[in-house]
C-alpha cells in the first residue's frame, strides 16, 4: 500500500517537475551567454548612475531612497522629523510603494524608540498615521506603485493595534454606479 502511494507521488512529481528541470537545464546550458548579458547590464547601470551624478540629476525614487537611508541611519535627524509631525495623513495610498511606506513608518516611529532601520507596525506612534485609499483605483503601476503594499497595510496595522474603516457608501454617484 505504501509502495503504491509512493509510486503515485513519484509519478505526479515527475509530471510537474520534468518540464521545469528541462527549462533549468537549458538555462544552465546558456549560462555563459547569460553571464555576458548580465555583465553588460551591470556596466550600463553603472554608466547610467555615473552620468546621473555628473549631471546632478535625482529621480523621485532616488529622493525617496536617500530620505529612507538618511532617516534609517541618522538617528538625530529621525528624532527631529518624528517630533516635527504630530499627524500624517496620506490620501490615495494605493498609488504608493514599499519605499514610500518605509519613509512614513520612519516618520511615525514611537517617540521613545529610535533604532537603526525601518520600524515595524508595532513600533509606530498610536494615532499618528492615517491612510486613505481604494485598491480598485490603483492606476500608477507604471511609475512603481504597488497596490499589494496598500492591501496588506490594514492587516499589518491591525495586528499592531490600529484600526481600519471601510466606507461602503458612495455619495458622489448614483446607486446604479
Amino acid at each position: 500500500e505504501d509502495w503504491l502511494a509512493m509510486k503515485e507521488q513519484a509519478s505526479a512529481l515527475k509530471k510537474t517537475l520534468l518540464p521545469e528541470l528541462g527549462e533549468l537545464a537549458a538555462t544552465l546550458g546558456r549560462r555563459d551567454t547569460l553571464r555576458a548579458v548580465f555583465g553588460l547590464l551591470e556596466r550600463f547601470r553603472l554608466a547610467f548612475l555615473e552620468r546621473k551624478r555628473a549631471l546632478g540629476l535625482v529621480t523621485f525614487r532616488d529622493a525617496a531612497e536617500m530620505a529612507v537611508q538618511a532617516l534609517s541611519l541618522d538617528l538625530a535627524l529621525r528624532r527631529h522629523y518624528k517630533r516635527r509631525f504630530r499627524y500624517i495623513l496620506i490620501d490615495e495610498f494605493q498609488d504608493n510603494n514599499r519605499l514610500q511606506k518605509e519613509l512614513l513608518f520612519l516618520l511615525a516611529e514611537r517617540e521613545e524608540l529610535c533604532l537603526e532601520g525601518v520600524p515595524e507596525a508595532d513600533g509606530l506612534e498610536p494615532d499618528k498615521l492615517f491612510f486613505v485609499g481604494d485598491e480598485k483605483q490603483s492606476i500608477y503601476r507604471f511609475r512603481g506603485a504597488d497596490v499589494s503594499v496598500f492591501a496588506s497595510l490594514a492587516e499589518e496595522l491591525g495586528r499592531a493595534g490600529g484600526c481600519s474603516l471601510r466606507l461602503d457608501r458612495n455619495y458622489r454617484s448614483s446607486p446604479g454606479l
